[in-house]
Parts: structure tokens; sequence; C-alpha cells
């Protein structure tokens, strides 16, 4: 049932960090040494899970004064916004591999695995992956189950509601190709009826993931409680209420921005996914398109935060893959449509027809806030290109996709982002927010400024952007180098280039 297949006798990495948590509860209540783990919590980043501990010194030379001081700093841990910050230990339990190396790591902290793996490369790379720019560690700010509550969370919404043998064919496609759901429906009822006793107990208010897993829920078997109308909901340029699921992403989002740093990839993912989907329910809806790329462009920020590092975040650079083979399917690509039906009967994948010229050159925008972010992400982690969507021989490359807009709309959508007016808005009818957007009449557009040094006025790349063919090649997209070593690129005084296929 759990998410990841059991392989053989082995566990996934979430199914071995429960276990390790559970002993270590039943531990706690025999233990009689003079050093005893207080309280051991789950700790889960979006890819990863591991144990956290405070640890307390009991015994007959403790003093009342001393008691009282660890009462007062372990209610004061409890009280914090940010958990992780009051844990005294952290224990890895959960390192995949049957290899001496693999086995040596397990039972370390994650402060002795960085430190160990920065003396092997001392004079070596000087953008050293440490758990303050690490996304599998979320940059110092993991979701820290301290509840009985918070665990369960985590347990349910990691049910798998998915049938077959693939475990990619599960996560990537909830339909087979004859139609045949691909999922238990019986079982997503289960799970989704769980998760609502748990979100109507509280146990989600710091738990954006458990709050997200409702959401998908609710997306693939709605209940009377998804499809409630919310008023109260908070969200800016906003007057009407809105679905209790739509309700449902945007809290995860304001959780992970108030109490993780804006850490989390994962709320601006499915938020982009719904909002992606009510975009083609009719051209009324056109405008959640735009909402749509305006998240996915939202995660690409905040991976952007991160240093890249194979074994850190591939799954990372994997996602903004599906994030471009889902845009290229249900947000450029209009081929479904009846009214691209009649412009082009015997034509698949023809551009999508913009109802709305404004709507069009909103997502443009955010098409560009999600390119800039993706740039910046390669260029502060180094001179190696490594996000896949930005190799010209990809198949859903970004200037691929950027070719679906109209020629006006494209050279509109860049003047926007680049012009010297930005990030002011230029009617009275606009308000800039903190994210780098416009809102215009509760439509959000980016203003900039970029940030990519390949994406700024006058570049090779923003020369093929605006062209009537878009034409990206190796050399519009080379990352150039930095010889003061700013911002985290390289300073060797070369130019790296995308290696050919």
């Amino acid at each position: 049932i759990l998410r990841g297949n059991i392989d053989a006798k082995s566990l996934d990495c979430f199914g071995s960090a429960l276990i390790s948590i559970a002993a270590c509860q039943i531990l706690q209540q025999k233990q009689q040494q003079k050093q005893t783990i207080v309280c051991s919590y789950l700790t889960l980043s979006e890819d990863h899970a591991y144990e956290s501990h405070v640890v307390k010194t009991v015994g007959e030379s403790t003093s009342t004064e001393q008691q009282q001081q660890q009462r007062q700093q372990q209610q004061h841990c409890q009280q914090q916004q940010h958990i992780p910050i009051c844990l005294e230990q952290t224990c890895e339990v959960a390192i995949p591999g049957n290899t001496l190396n693999a086995k040596a790591k397990r039972g370390k902290s994650v402060a002795q695995l960085f430190d160990e793996q920065a003396k092997k490369r001392e004079g070596g790379d000087a953008l050293l992956l440490t758990p303050a720019n690490s996304w599998l560690y979320l940059a110092h700010h993991p979701v820290v189950c301290q509840t009985t509550g918070m665990t369960l969370v985590a347990l349910v919404g990691n049910i798998n509601c998915t049938l077959g043998n693939s475990t990619k064919q599960a996560t990537t496609k909830l339909s087979s190709d004859n139609g045949v759901p691909n999922f238990s429906g019986p079982l997503y009822d289960l799970k989704r009826d769980l998760l609502w006793t748990l979100y109507d107990l509280g146990h989600m208010n710091k738990f954006p993931f458990g709050l997200l897993e409702l959401g998908d829920c609710e997306e693939y078997r709605s209940s009377p409680k998804g499809e409630a109308w919310v008023s109260d909901h908070g969200m800016p340029d906003i007057d009407e209420p809105i679905l209790m699921n739509e309700y449902l992403f945007w809290q995860a989002i304001q959780i992970n921005q108030r109490l993780y740093n804006n850490a989390q990839t994962y709320p601006y993912f499915y938020a982009g996914h719904y909002h992606k989907d009510a975009g083609n329910e009719g051209d009324e809806h056109e405008f959640r398109l735009v909402h749509a790329i305006q998240h996915y462009a939202l995660a690409a920020q905040t991976a952007s935060q991160y240093h890249y590092q194979g074994m850190d975040s591939t799954a990372l650079n994997q996602h903004f893959s599906t994030v471009a083979m889902l845009m290229a399917e249900d947000v450029w690509n209009d081929s479904s449509s009846d009214r691209q039906a009649q412009a082009a009967p015997n034509k698949k994948n023809t551009s999508r027809q913009w109802v709305k010229d404004e709507n069009a050159i909103a997502a443009g925008t955010w098409m560009l806030a999600f390119l800039d972010s993706l740039l910046h992400w390669e260029e502060r982690s180094g001179a190696k290109s490594f996000v896949e969507i930005l190799s010209p021989s990809h198949k859903h490359f970004v200037g691929k996709l950027w070719q679906h807009l109209s020629l006006a709309v494209r050279q509109q959508s860049v003047k926007l982002v680049l012009s010297s007016a930005s990030p002011e808005c230029t009617s009275s009818a606009e308000t800039t927010t903190g994210d780098g957007a416009c809102v215009i009449r509760s439509l959000p557009r980016f203003i900039g400024p970029t940030r990519s040094k390949r994406l700024q006025t006058g570049s090779m790349l923003v020369k093929s952007l605006e062209r009537p063919k878009v034409v990206v090649g190796e050399m519009e997209l080379t990352i150039p180098m930095d010889t003061n070593g700013n911002d985290g690129l390289a300073s060797s005084g070369r130019r790296s280039k995308r290696r050919r296929s």
C-alpha cells in the first residue's frame, strides 16, 4: 500500500524511516541509560525521510533547576514554527544500496554525512552541497512530524492507490490507453476519508503534503466536502468563493511560505496541475491556464535556490521534464477543442488559439519566468548544464513550447518582462505582488526583473525568442562565466557549452 513498491525483502525510504521511528518510541519507554531519547520524530523532505530526536540528560545528578531548564527548552521547541532548529540530533536510516559505502552511512547524522563528503572533495568543486543548499533536506526546513497525528497524515498520505506493477506508469498516468482507470476507487475513497478526519482534527496545520494529497484525492474521487464553496479563503484579488479543493492547495502554499521558508516545490506543482486541468474545461476557464504556468514558474523559482547535484536533486529535475510534457499537451497544444478541430481538422497538436489576448500575453510572461528560473538554477549551480528541458534536443524543449505563441504575443511578453519600466505596474487597475507578479483584475502576469544572465535585454537568447521563427541552439544557451565567482558561478574563466547529443 505504501508509495514505492516493496522490492524483495527491502523497504522503501519512507517505510524504513517509519519503522525506525516506531522502534525508537518503544525503546524510549524502556531505556534507563544516562542519555535518553526524549522524542523521536519522523522527518520528511519532498523526496526523503529520516529520523530526528531531542536528547535530554537524566539521572540523580540532574538538579531541579536543570530539569526545569530542560522542560522550558522542550516547550520552546514545541512552540517554534521551524522545529528543526531545536532538534539536537538527526539520524539517517534509509540510505539505499548494499555496498559498504551505503551501509557505512546508515546511523550517522545528516551533518556527519555532509562533512565527510566535503572532506573527500577538498580542493575540488568550490560549490559543495550542504544541508543549507540541498533540496533533499529542504535547506534546513524539513517537515518534522512532532505529533502522532502528523505521523498518521504522512502514513495515510503515502497510500498508493494506483494499480499495476510499474511504479513509473502508476505515478505518471491514472488511466490506461484503453480508458480503464489505473487506480482503485475504493482505496482512493478510504484514503480521502481518512485524510478528511485528520484535517478536521487539525493535524495538517503544519503539513503541506497532507493537504496536497487530500486535494489530489478530491480531484479524482470528489466528495461533498471537496465540492463545497469557501468564501473566507484569504486569496488576494479574488472576491468570489472558491472550491474547497482549490483552497486545500492554497493552504499548502501558504503553510510552505509561512513555516518552511518557501522550501517546497510540490505545493506549486500540485496547484499548477489543478489549474491546468480546470483551464481545459471550456473557454470561460482559459484564465486558469495562466495560473497553471504561474505556479510552475514559482516551483522553478523555489528550485533555483538549491545547488544541483545528481544524487540530491535528479528527481526535482525530472519533475520539470514532466511539467514541460504536461504544458505541451494541455496548455500550448489544443487539438481537442471544437474550435481547433474546425480550424485544422486533419492536423494534430496545433497551437492553442487563445480566446483573449491578455490571457496569452500573461501566459507568455510566466513562461519567461519559468525559463528564467531554470536558467538561473543552472548558472548558480556552476558551469555544468543539467536541466533536461533546456537542451535543444529534448522533445519538450522550452524553446519549442515558446514557439506555440504568436509572434505578436511573444514580443509583447518579452517587452513586459524586460522593459525598463518593470517591475512597476503601469495601470491604476494593476497592483504589484511580492513574487514579481503584476495583477490585472485578478489576472497575474510576471513583470521581472529576470535573474538569469542569459535572459537579459539584448542577449542572444532574447533575440532568438523574439524572432518570427524561434531557433535556439547551443550558442544561445552557453552559460556565461563570472570571473569574480559571484552568485555561485564558476570562476575558471572558460565558457561552458552544453554537451552535444
